[in-house]
């Protein structure tokens, strides 16, 4: 298929062409170094219909094409060969058959009729086909973001320190997607969101073009990548006016902004995981089938009626599993494969919790607990056999906990083919930890898996 001045439409483009022509918007270009480290040139461009294709220039002619090309700029390209568009870990691949070579005989001009060629090239994809994609190929997202706070981390590529954020956004049917955004892109997110005003109650919108997808362990996420990605903070286009009127009439808003939690402490303002959480019922968040975070409210309005408040554990340095009633010193530890050096009593408090209706058993293990009643569950037991001279009962202090509205952080995962198990993460989660009790094992949405919720707990009116 061709326009009017003879040009050939991208998607029409195949393997062993030769002498055509096309009409494009470089959408993006950059310097891009080859397996030796010299440096050639590579393109993004779109059409007149929205098609897309790469095109590469080596480093040989790279000194004959860049003085001629921009990125931004519409550009007729002639005599250029077409090759097999192999996957390529260090370049972005658009789903193309092939992509262009632009080479010695190549020609690049100004074509000589107005082209109307659009500005941005979007092609947002639903995040629900996302896990459906081909990850060889880039993917554009637009969403919100539902992370309040940008974390910056740090990691070590190619002995550089990279800055790294994981985002949350959501598109307009709520679900829910991670963004890793890397280097400038990280900064330039949270440069936004630090600096936003507490009156800006605007959603921020962000769009990435060209983004890479990454999957591991079940999960999917998108990746910005160095040169080929664009991103956007509320980019001025009709894609975001249309996403926020859909958006509205949804009826759903994002967990909060920066100035929402301006009252929680410092350490919830910092946590990693309330900072990439979404606001959910605790209905919701046993009857979903997706992995993530979140977060929701709830009331403890009771203890279960037949599970003990503590356990029996190993003592044994970074062991700390539960242990057979009646355990001694000298007996094998079948968690850690030693013998038992000591006997230690541990938290393990089900607790009922209420929310909209919904009630469910969270388990506060030893960190928590620690942190709500400030004792250890050896001093609780050994003040209650003081005073009562019993080690089978419930202290009095448990009852203080209830009808105590908490603030619940909830991380979903999967673990297949095993048991949920408790966390003991305390270097990293320190008094934070607890874990939601409920393994909810559905063989019918999940076959033979079941849910592991690791929550962290934070009091709302502390």
């Amino acid at each position: 298929m061709s326009t009017t001045n003879g040009c050939i439409r991208l998607s029409a483009l195949a393997e062993k062409m030769r002498n055509k022509t096309v009409t494009v918007r470089i959408l993006r270009l950059w310097i891009q170094k080859d397996m030796s480290g010299k440096e050639g040139i590579e393109m993004i461009v779109v059409d007149e219909w929205g098609d897309k294709i790469q095109a590469s220039i080596s480093a040989s002619y790279k000194s004959n094409f860049l003085p001629l090309l921009k990125e931004g700029q519409i550009t007729m390209m002639e005599k250029f060969q077409l090759v097999a568009n192999k996957p390529n870990l260090q370049n972005a691949k658009i789903n193309h058959a092939c992509k262009i070579g632009l080479s010695l005989a190549s020609k690049v001009s100004m074509p000589n009729e107005n082209v109307k060629i659009t500005e941005n090239g979007f092609d947002f994809i639903c995040f629900k086909d996302i896990c459906m994609h081909d990850p060889t190929f880039v993917v554009d997202v637009l969403g919100e973001v539902q992370t309040p706070i940008i974390n910056i981390d740090w990691v070590e590529f190619k002995n550089t320190k990279v800055s790294k954020s994981d985002v949350i956004i959501t598109d307009t049917d709520g679900t829910r997607l991670t963004c890793v955004l890397w280097g400038s892109f990280a900064d330039q997110l949270k440069s936004f969101m630090d600096s936003k005003s507490k009156e800006d109650k605007e959603p921020v919108i962000i769009a990435l073009q060209f983004a890479m997808i990454s999957k591991f362990k079940g999960l999917t996420k998108v990746s910005t990548m160095k040169n080929a990605t664009r991103f956007f903070i509320r980019p001025d286009i009709q894609e975001v006016k249309d996403f926020i009127q859909r958006r509205g009439l949804r009826g759903e808003m994002s967990i909060t902004s920066t100035t929402d939690i301006s009252s929680c402490t410092q350490d919830l303002k910092n946590d990693k995981w309330f900072n990439t959480s979404l606001a959910r019922t605790i209905k919701d968040i046993i009857n979903s089938n997706e992995v993530g975070t979140y977060t929701c409210k709830g009331i403890i309005v009771d203890f279960h009626p037949t599970e003990s408040w503590y356990y029996d554990a190993c003592g044994n340095e970074r062991c700390y599993k539960g242990i057979p009633k009646g355990s001694k010193v000298g007996d094998h530890c079948k968690k850690c494969n030693k013998p038992i050096s000591k006997v230690i009593i541990r938290y393990c408090m089900r607790v009922l919790v209420e929310d909209s209706g919904e009630q469910t058993y969270f388990t506060l293990f030893e960190d928590c607990a620690f942190h709500l009643l400030k004792k250890t569950a050896t001093q609780l037991l050994d003040e209650m056999e003081s005073e009562t001279g019993d080690r089978n009962g419930t202290p009095d202090i448990l009852a203080t906990l209830l009808e105590r509205e908490f603030l619940f952080v909830v991380e979903v995962s999967m673990r297949f083919g095993t048991s949920a198990s408790t966390s003991e993460d305390t270097k990293e989660f320190a008094k934070w930890i607890l874990e939601l009790s409920l393994s909810c094992f559905n063989s019918e949405m999940f076959g033979e898996s079941t849910k592991k919720f690791r929550v962290i707990f934070y009091h709302a009116d502390s």
